[in-house]
């Protein structure tokens, strides 16, 4: 197959990127190179770019045809428009990157199918559980979906996730999740009941991989995400698998590192891939090796 990869300089995204390439792919890299440690393979060309000036690059692609766009870097509408623009009819299928923030209200102590998405509103409640920055970023992917769902000439999967955990986070949720000064017996900003919900890295890279490569995929969407868990549930389960933690959080009333009580379903890629999401007790085990 031929992939145009947007993204790719670290974490999940580099991680399919470097899946894609063990498998025999040909993939025409874009991403600014900000980060180094480049990877180098017979199949990857790499085009050291901002996308708003690939057309300046016309010369590396003009004669291929791709049979999927992975697109992990889109944060604005008009940058995905004009990057279409320039690769009008020059592909196949358009692999999107979204969050699950943009179900809005719909995944607020719900459960959001993907069939809730549009009746997700900003109300008080996501004011308060939500910085104005997420919020932000939320109605800006939000507005990419609802071009791209109404694009008819354009066959695309979303997908929508939520915090992603495991191996490499730079955003270092993870470490924080290990790490967080959880007890019982003091007043933290939630309770043991509530819950909280979170994709495993190696399952997110499973199923873009297994996406990418499926042919003849109508436009649709996909929530993908582990089950959800009681907070006491997993601190208890990680106190049985790692006896000695590290408090990086020493003020208790931090708020917890994972957005708390916001749900989506993942029914609909289960059942599309025929795939089982690790269980978290696999998470944890995984997770522990990494932080130890």
């Amino acid at each position: 197959m031929n992939i145009l990869f947007l993204g790719g300089n670290r974490y999940f995204g580099k991680e399919i990127l470097i899946k894609l390439l063990e498998k025999n792919h040909k993939v025409l890299l874009i991403n600014r190179g900000s980060r180094g440690n480049l990877i180098k393979h017979k199949n990857l060309i790499f085009i050291k770019s901002d996308r708003k000036k690939i057309k300046n690059f016309e010369n590396f692609y003009k004669n291929i045809y791709f049979d999927v766009i992975f697109d992990n870097i889109a944060y604005k509408l008009e940058d995905v428009k004009s990057f279409l623009k320039v690769f009008n009819k020059k592909f196949n299928r358009y692999i999107f990157t979204s969050s699950a923030i943009t179900y809005l209200s719909m995944h607020r102590f719900r459960d959001a199918k993907e069939s809730d998405w549009k009746y997700g509103k900003i109300n008080n409640e996501m004011k308060k559980s939500f910085s104005e920055f997420e919020l932000f970023y939320a109605k800006n992917k939000r507005k990419i979906e609802k071009f791209l769902l109404k694009k008819k000439n354009i066959q695309t999967t979303i997908l929508r996730i939520p915090a992603v955990i495991g191996e490499n986070d730079f955003s270092k949720k993870t470490k924080k999740l290990l790490n967080f000064n959880y007890n019982e017996d003091k007043k933290n900003n939630f309770s043991k009941f509530d819950k909280f919900q979170y994709v495993f890295k190696d399952d997110l890279v499973k199923i873009c991989l297994k996406l990418i490569e499926t042919k003849n995929l109508k436009t649709n969407s996909f929530n993908i995400a582990n089950k959800k868990i009681q907070i006491g549930k997993f601190y208890n389960k990680l106190r049985k698998v790692k006896r000695k933690t590290i408090n990086i959080n020493k003020n208790v009333n931090e708020p917890f590192p994972i957005p708390v009580n916001s749900f989506i379903a993942s029914g609909k890629i289960k059942k599309e891939l025929n795939f089982r999401f690790s269980s978290v007790d696999k998470v944890i085990k995984s997770l522990i090796k990494i932080n130890d």
